[in-house]
Formats: C-alpha cells, structure tokens, sequence
C-alpha cells in the first residue's frame, strides 16, 4: 500500500494547495490588470508629452511676444497645418519611449517584469514551491503515523501527538503561506514597477490591493479545502481515548474566524474590486471625477454622458446595498453562532471545574437551541450522580466510592490482599449509654467519630464501618499504599492525641469524657463486595480483622490505650519508633486463640 506521504500528503494536500494558489493569483492578476496593458501607457505618455509641448509652446510664444524673437524646430518636418505638426512631433516623441522602455503593446506589465527583471522571475516561480516543500516537511509525522496505522504497526503516544499537532495546524501554516507570498511577492512587483516600468498613481494602491486579495482568497480557499481533509484525517491518528481529550494541541480555526473570513475574502472584497475597477477603468467615470475636480464642466459632453453616469451610479448603489446586507447578515450568524457557541464552552469548562449549578437559556428551536438544550440535561444529569457519589462516599468512604466509579466493579466477591486494620472502641459505652438520653449519646458519638475520623483519613486510611461505638479503619486497600502499617500507627497516636484535647475542652465545660481502646494488626484478608445482589457492602473478611478486634479488647486489661500486634511493631519504620515508646507483653492468650501472643503497648513521648 502506498504510504500516506505519496497518497494524502504528496497528492491531495499539495493537490489543493496548487489549486488555491492558482485561483487567488488569478484573483491578483485581474485585480492588478483588470484590462490593463503596457500599450496603455503609450495614451499616459501621450498626455505627458501634450502637456509638457504646451507649456513649451507658451514659452515660446512668451519670448516671442516679449523679446520679438521666434523659435522653431528642425527636429521634424515642417508643415503648413500647426495642428498637425504637433502631432506629429508626439507620435515621434511616443514611439522613442516605448521603443526605448523596450515596451511591447498588449502584454500586461506583470509579464514584462517576468520577461525581462531575472531576479522578479525567480522569486515568483521558486517561493511558492519553497513554502510547498515546508508543507510537505511540516506533515510528515501525520504521513508517517497514518501510514503505520495502514499496515497495522504500533506508533508512540509522542509521535502520535506530533501528528495530530502538525496536522491540525496545517490550515494554519497554509494561511501563513498565504501572507507571506502576498507580502513578498507584491513588495517585489511594486519595487520593480516603481524602477523598471512607469508609474501611474493608481498603482499605488492596486499593487497593495492585489496583495490583500491574494492573502484573503488563499486563506479562504486554503481552509475550505483542507478543514475536511483534517478532520477525516485526525480520528486515523488517534487511539484509545486520544480522540476524546482536549484539543489543546495546535490552532484550529474557529467559527468566529472562519464567518469573519467569508466575510472578507467573499463580501467586502469583491465589493473594493468591482468599485475600484470602474472607479479606475471607466472612462466615464474618471471623466466625470476629473470634471468634478478641476471645475472645467462641458455641458454638452455631459449631457451625453448622464446615461452612463445613472446607469454608474445605480450599479454603485446595488454594490453597496449587497455590501450591506452581507456584511449585516454575516455579523447576524457571527452573534447568533459564534457567541452562542462561545459562551456555552466557557459554561462547560465550568462544569468541569465541579460548578454544576451551570444552565444556559434556550431560545430557539434551531440546532444551536437544541445543543443548549442537551448541555442542561447534562448538567442535571451530572448534579444528580454529584450528589448521589457524594451521598454514597458518605456511607462507604470516598475512595470506595472513587474505586467503584473507576473499575465499574459491582460484583459479589473480592481480592486477597495484606492490609492493616485498626479498630477503636469506646471503653465502658454500655454504662455511659445508660446515663444519655438516646439523643444524647447520638450527638456524643457524632462529635467524637468527628475528631478521630478526620486524623484517619489524614494518614490515607478509609473509614470502612461503623459498629455502634466502634471504628473500622483499613489502610492499604482498595488502593494499595506503602508502609500501611506506619501509616496505621501514625493515624493510632494522632487519634488518641485528639481525643485528649477532646476529653479536655469537654471537662472544661462539666461534660462527660470518654476512653478509647485501639488495637491494630496487618496481615492477609479478602476485600470486595459481600451481601446479595439487592444489597451489597464493601468490606474486609478474614482473620486479621478478627485478631484486630481481640487486640482492642486487651487494650484495658494491659493498661495501654493503643497496642498493637507483634506484626506491625516488626513493620513500623524507625522515625515512628523514635517518637514512642514500646511496652512488650508476652505470653498472652487472646479469646478464640489457642497458642500464646506477643502484643506491644505504645506510649506516646512526653516533650
């Protein structure tokens, strides 16, 4: 199969950046030469030299009248009809200059420089192949990636992203092109006509006109043609998610530029080079402006010239009105697309910053009114399953919560998995309970498992169930952490360090205060969804949580209120240590235990 650099490339990008530069520099060339020619100048100079001749002869016959002296002429023939002598002298004085310019009657003044300027020549045939050769470089990494994606070869994420950038951007380095070659080319056609060819005034301003004319019609034709072609050309480079992200990766036209082009290159520049063009070419009309400028009106002359001038003038007029409506009806879709589209990205990019609270009104029945319509739905679509996953993480902790949403994992059943568990546990609950008010010991626990949470989910810990007065903690699932067991012991000493300032504000206030017991072991368990399909819980099964439970039920009996197994004392790191101190118990004999145990009490250390 041929590769994507003779097939897409080489052909049909090249293909239509030809066919664009052929239209707009035939665009130029009849903006520069509408009906223009070398032989034309001939009548300018003509006019130059009747002009210089009459002045002359005003000369003469002043030094005539005034010094009685009488000039003459052997230069020419001399005849008896002085009319005719004078026209005779201009055509002898008009066939020395374009003999001498090296002029030849009909061809444009373009040719000409081509003909006999090398250095014009060059840079006309060599800078459009030029800036096609930097196309051609400039999509190679699109060609090379679209070409290992026809035979079926793997391609790297970075070359890919290299792809996409280049080919993305090549509507803009067309435009680019389009500028470059309008400003080079005609700086170098006004430099040469100013030095090499005479230079009329209305050049001035043609010159510079074509250039624009050249750059809008270029860029017009440059994103019309090649806008398609990319974008069926994009999704081939892309893979997985690729084609999803954000497009962030080179310059893309947008619509607000794309109407304001057509706006350029197909109403109002048509209109200039129309208007220009009988404003410049008409005779009629460069008459009549001559009359109105010098004041010198024929009455005749211009009686026989209103038709022209109405028939003119009505041509001007529908120019105008047509150049209005377009411009008004262009700046209608620009407000009613453009800004419409505009303000509903800025809402979505607000949406995904988390502000849901986003709507946009919907005004019409168009395709523009039906996308509004949708991104509200949406919106509330997102608000509700916001504050369902906020509802739920409320029960299962947010990274359960997080962890579903993710792997979409709702099955029965789980993984095996070595984790620290940590379970704490209000010492004596039974007998506080009995003294509270059911409203009471509400707001008490509420308030308690507010402070000792907070220091768990500090250190990473999720929160898994509570248990009456009891906390179930697991550090190390369901994404796995390093040095779990550190991280559980850390979460121990910060929960029991609040709760002293806890106890003491309450003590302050005559309120009760509680103890806490907290036992923590590490070890293997099963983690996963337990329960039936109508009602399912995220949890830990095994026995490490059940020797857990019985080391937060030693905690009161050895007098310690945090002990930990002789596991996690081997798996603490040496900066825990240093800011404890270790208590071993030996031989102990746990319930439902048939061998002997060795546990650890940690005491914090006093400054």
């Amino acid at each position: 199969m041929r590769p994507i650099f003779l097939h897409f490339v080489t052909f049909r990008f090249v293909l239509y950046y030809l066919i664009a530069y052929f239209l707009s520099s035939m665009l130029s060339n009849m903006v520069l030469d509408l009906d223009r020619s070398i032989s034309m100048d001939a009548t300018a100079i003509r006019e130059n030299l009747m002009h210089e001749i009459e002045r002359v002869k005003q000369v003469a016959i002043d030094i005539e009248f005034n010094h009685d002296y009488a000039l003459g002429s052997s230069l020419v023939p001399q005849t008896q009809n002085k009319s005719q002598n004078r026209d005779l002298i201009l055509d002898v004085a008009i066939q020395n200059a374009v003999e001498g310019s090296q002029y030849v009657a009909g061809i444009s003044r373009k040719q000409w420089l081509l003909d006999n300027v090398a250095w014009f020549g060059y840079l006309i045939y060599l800078m459009p192949w030029a800036l096609v050769i930097h196309m051609l470089w400039y999509g190679w990494p699109a060609s090379k990636v679209y070409h290992q994606f026809l035979i079926g070869d793997p391609s790297s994420p970075e070359l890919r992203h290299l792809a996409r950038q280049r080919i993305l951007g090549l509507s803009k380095i067309g435009m680019i092109h389009g500028c470059i070659l309008s400003l080079v080319l005609g700086s170098a056609q006004w430099i040469c006509e100013f030095h090499f060819l005479p230079y009329s005034q209305d050049r001035w301003f043609l010159i510079p006109l074509s250039a624009i004319s050249f750059a809008l019609a270029f860029g017009a034709l440059i994103m019309g043609l090649f806008d398609p072609l990319i974008l069926s050309l994009v999704p081939k480079l892309c893979q997985d998610d690729e084609l999803y992200q954000s497009r962030s990766e080179s310059w893309f036209p947008g619509i607000a530029f794309r109407i304001r082009l057509m706006i350029a290159s197909g109403i109002v520049l048509p209109f200039l080079i129309l208007f220009l063009s009988q404003l410049i070419y008409s005779p009629t009309i460069r008459s009549f402006v001559a009359w109105l400028v010098r004041g010198d009106f024929d009455p005749i002359s211009l009686s026989h010239m209103i038709p022209e001038i109405l028939h003119a003038g009505l041509g001007f007029f529908v120019l105008m009105i047509s150049l209005i409506i377009g411009v008004v009806l262009g700046r209608g879709i620009l407000r009613s697309l453009a800004a419409p589209l505009q303000s509903l990205a800025e809402r979505m990019d607000r949406v995904r910053s988390g502000d849901f609270s986003q709507r946009t009104s919907v005004l019409a029945n168009d395709e523009i009114g039906r996308t509004k319509s949708h991104f509200n739905s949406m919106v509330t679509g997102l608000r509700q399953r916001n504050f369902l996953e906020d509802s739920i993480s409320r029960y299962v902790g947010p990274e359960v919560t997080s962890h579903l949403l993710d792997t979409g994992h709702l099955k029965l059943g789980g993984k095996e998995t070595e984790v620290a568990i940590l379970i704490s546990d209000i010492r004596n609950f039974t007998r506080l309970s009995e003294k509270m008010e059911p409203s009471e010991l509400m707001n008490l626990l509420n308030e308690y498992f507010a402070v000792i949470v907070t220091e768990i989910q500090a250190q990473g810990g999720v929160v898994n169930k509570y248990i009456g007065d009891s906390v179930l903690a697991i550090f190390g699932a369901p994404l796995p952490q390093l040095h779990s067991a550190d991280r559980a012991v850390r979460a121990a000493l910060a929960m029991q360090m609040k709760l002293n300032e806890w106890n003491l504000k309450r003590k302050q206030n005559g309120l009760l205060t509680i103890q806490t017991g907290i036992g923590v072991h590490y070890g293997p368990v099963v983690v996963g969804n337990i329960g039936s399909r109508n009602r399912l819980e995220y949890t830990v099964i095994g026995d490490t949580v059940n020797v857990a439970s019985r080391i937060e039920s030693m905690t009161k009996v050895l007098g310690a209120n945090i002990v930990i197994s002789d596991v996690v004392e081997k798996l603490t790191t040496e900066e825990v240590r240093s800011s404890v101190r270790l208590k071993a118990f030996h031989n102990l004999k746990m319930k439902g235990k048939s061998s002997l145990t060795k546990l650890w009490g940690i005491y914090p250390r006093k400054n």
